[in-house]
């Protein structure tokens, strides 16, 4: 027995040892193709944020995250863009093109480019289990190579990223993930924590570099704002014309999971010492935002369910605690909203409606508010509370961020109509 411990450990360590060699190698042959990227604020002369970024296609061009960029956006004079070669030496830069929908940018020299080697694309399909490499600046404390395994795409996500057993840390963003060949297999462009991160699949960057002469002659907020649209109508188009999976709730039938992106939780407190029954379930797609800038995120679908039922209540005791249900609660009714300002969004607007929807009568609130720096989207909310019951209630919330006037029309009538009393 020990001797078999011993012989493992011995294989251990050569693996180890082998995997060392690896990444020294690549570390020794491609970091003068990776750049620390820095977004600097013009009047404090001062980087405002950091990331990472590769010298990649064959016009030289310089990619990195969306995301690390992202407000020279939109207030290109406030903002300028540097890359840092590994001897030091700063480079302004150029944003030439975006994808906003999978968090990438492209990059362009001011003045003549370094003369170090575009690093290759590999679009092919990976095994699990396969090495992969991720390079980038973390924390701003020097470049650096981290080793670790490719392990498959994230599940039921809509953007299928990339999922790296390594640890991609802040700064890290926009540098190349790269297998044993030197290829770009991935981008960095996020971590979950405890040594998982997450990449962008390299077939994107490849598509971006495709578009880039298009782009180049565009403005891009303007083409972000397309993107953002035409992935939303595609998602939502296909959400409507689906099948929905439908659940018992209460006295109730209504929608459950609307998409596999979409995760449903509950809970309930039947406590016989309570005077009244609460049941709730939230469904939500929260690994599927987009980034847009500054702090602010669109793309998220959330709804929750309220039940409430009483037992030794008075139906105006019933009302007054339900009350509390009559108010937004999702994140882009709260801390979201007070992240916007008035240059962004125009202010909600509500309206208050009442219908009769599934065997019962509601009292609906509808709000829409317009992005103003990406003209066809908008965010919405309803809320949808039962009037017919004296002994009961439901209470529906949901909020939806970055979908077009038709495709919230749609969405929301077909929900409605999804919520029905059982008989």
């Amino acid at each position: 027995m020990r001797q078999l411990f011993a012989s493992l450990l011995v294989l251990f360590a050569l693996s180890a040892a082998q995997a060392s060699e690896v990444s020294e190698a690549l570390f020794a042959k491609h970091r003068t193709s990776v750049f620390q990227i820095r977004l600097i604020d013009s009047s404090a002369n001062q980087k405002k944020s950091l990331g990472s970024g590769f010298k990649v296609g064959e016009a030289g061009l310089v990619a990195t995250n969306y995301h690390v960029i992202s407000d020279s956006v939109y207030e290109k004079d406030r903002y300028r863009i540097e890359a840092v070669d590994d001897k030091n030496v700063h480079h302004t830069m150029t944003l030439r093109a975006v994808d906003v929908v999978h968090d990438l940018a492209l990059l362009a020299f001011d003045k003549p480019q370094p003369e170090v080697p575009s690093l290759a694309i590999n679009v092919q399909d990976m095994l699990q289990g396969e090495s992969v490499f991720s390079l980038g600046n973390p924390h701003d404390i020097g470049m650096m190579i981290v080793a670790g395994e490719y392990n498959g795409l994230v599940k039921d996500s809509r953007y299928k990223r990339m999922i790296f057993s390594g640890n991609i840390n802040s700064g890290m963003s926009g540098g190349p993930a790269i297998n044993q060949n030197g290829e770009v297999v991935g981008i960095n462009v996020a971590s979950r924590g405890n040594g998982i991160g997450y990449l962008v699949p390299a077939r994107h960057l490849s598509q971006l570099l495709e578009e880039f002469p298009q782009q180049a002659e565009q403005k891009l907020s303007e083409v972000a704002g397309k993107q953002l649209l035409a992935d939303q109508e595609k998602f939502y188009s296909a959400v409507t014309a689906s099948n929905w999976d439908m659940q018992d709730f209460a006295d109730l039938t209504l929608p459950k999971e609307l998409h596999t992106s979409i995760k449903c939780w509950g809970d309930s407190d039947e406590v016989k010492k309570r005077r009244y029954d609460a049941s709730s379930m939230q469904c939500s797609n929260n690994s599927d935002y987009l980034f847009i800038l500054g702090g602010r995120y669109t793309g998220f679908i959330e709804y929750r369910y309220k039940w409430s039922k009483q037992l030794d209540l008075n139906r105006f005791q019933l009302y007054s605690l339900v009350q509390d249900n009559n108010t937004f609660e999702s994140y882009a009714f709260d801390e979201y909203e007070e992240s916007w300002n008035k240059d962004e969004v125009t202010p909600y607007s509500c309206k208050t409606s009442f219908i009769e929807s599934g065997g019962g009568r509601w009292r609906t609130v509808y709000c829409v508010r317009a992005y103003k720096i990406f003209p066809g989207l908008f965010d919405v909310g309803l809320l949808m509370t039962s009037v017919d019951h004296n002994d009961r209630n439901l209470s529906i919330e949901m909020t939806v961020a970055g979908i077009s006037e038709t495709s919230a029309s749609q969405l929301t009538e077909k929900f409605i109509r999804g919520v029905t009393w059982k008989k």
